[in-house]
């Protein structure tokens, strides 16, 4: 890069001036006359020994070109680049740092507990972040540790801030419930089976029964006389129907995270932004830090950038025909219980509105149906 200056030297006959100074080994890249001065352009060297000559001509600098430019750029700026740099650096710093952790839990102890364990691998206030690998393997830890204690524990961050949740494991304590109860119908269905360990069955399978029917009573019998009652126990499968409306377009577009996730910078102008060191062409980002000024465009944000992939589709009839009856079976099944199985479908109707296709399907469902009502004793007469 040639550093070059242009100067005006203004005088009384500033060819002779010119003259003499190339007669002195100066170069000249530019010379322009006027009346009264010229307009010249040196090398910065040779700018140097202009300035040390004594003359009666006057000089004025009038424009830098090369790096001497920039460091007089950088030099008349110097203040507000020094703040500038420094505000990034102290922005960078503490983002990075965690002033609060907070536990979520209604038990004081549980709250205590996990406190202690995070305190002991690193994660407590005024640490620095963990990354995603060395917080997975935290929690991994605590769970592998306490795998009788813990259910699960997550730990969220929020800016500076931890959050984190936890659930322990419940002990259940079986207490003898001697209260006398009916097992009855949760839904309207036609029984498939019946498992009863305790009470006496009332319908057989393939009865159609209806919410609230009785199926395993705990009141004993004998000759239409109640003689007993008892703590009704089993497990009652029925058919069941449901009706599911699925929409789906013809254009279909999803956005998955990959896991990978990246912190930067981001500069905005206007409506331009500009990210120096970004490694994902499509992301999902939160802003942790930014820095802006209402009265000018310009503003800076320290992001946490989640890698994306985008799957874009354009389904043809069949294909979105198809694709309705697997989201109406995922939505069913997420509905039920785990014992719970879809025996038969079929499509109902069909139809196409703005650009996507609306689908109701029938399911019958092999459904868990048990529930329980206690029972208002009478008295048994002898």
């Amino acid at each position: 890069m040639n550093n070059l200056v242009t100067l005006r030297i203004e005088g009384k006959d500033v060819k002779r001036f010119v003259f003499r100074l190339s007669k002195q080994k100066i170069g000249f890249y530019f010379i322009e006359y006027h009346p009264h001065s010229a307009i010249v352009t040196v090398s910065y060297e040779d700018y140097c020994k202009i300035k040390e000559m004594k003359t009666i001509y006057e000089i004025h600098l009038l424009r830098l070109k090369g790096f001497v430019h920039l460091k007089e750029i950088l030099y008349r700026y110097r203040i507000f680049l020094l703040a500038l740099f420094t505000g990034i650096f102290l922005l960078v710093f503490l983002s990075h740092v965690i002033f609060s952790v907070e536990i979520v839990h209604n038990k004081k102890e549980v709250r205590e507990f996990l406190q202690e364990e995070l305190e002991k691998r690193g994660i407590r206030k005024l640490s620095f972040v963990k990354s995603f690998a060395e917080k997975d393997a935290i929690l991994q830890d605590i769970m592998r540790e306490y795998r009788d204690y813990v259910e699960w524990v997550e730990l969220e961050r929020v800016g500076t801030k931890y959050i984190a949740r936890i659930e322990v494991r419940k002990i259940k304590e079986e207490e003898e419930d001697n209260q006398p109860r009916d097992l009855i119908a949760k839904k309207k269905g036609m029984i498939l089976s019946i498992e009863a360990s305790h009470g006496e069955v009332v319908k057989n399978v393939y009865d159609y029964v209806d919410v609230g029917d009785v199926i395993v009573s705990g009141t004993i019998h004998n000759k239409e006389e109640a003689k007993d009652y008892v703590r009704a126990q089993g497990k009652v499968f029925a058919e069941t129907w449901y009706t599911v409306t699925v929409e789906v377009p013809y254009f279909y577009k999803e956005v998955k995270k990959t896991g990978r996730e990246q912190k930067l910078l981001s500069f905005r102008f206007l409506n331009f932004e500009f990210r120096p060191f970004s490694k994902f062409s499509t992301s999902e980002d939160t802003i942790l830090y930014k820095v802006e000024n209402r009265l000018f465009p310009l503003s800076i944000s320290y992001l946490s950038s989640q890698e994306t992939e985008v799957d874009e589709s354009l389904y043809t009839y069949d294909m979105a025909l198809e694709k309705a009856h697997v989201e109406a079976r995922t939505k069913l099944l997420s509905a039920l219980g785990p014992e719970d199985e879809i025996i038969y479908e079929k499509g109902l109707k069909n139809y196409e509105e703005d650009s996507k296709i609306i689908v109701e399907i029938f399911f019958k469902v092999k459904e868990d149906i048990t529930s329980y009502i206690e029972i208002q004793q009478e008295p048994i007469q002898e």
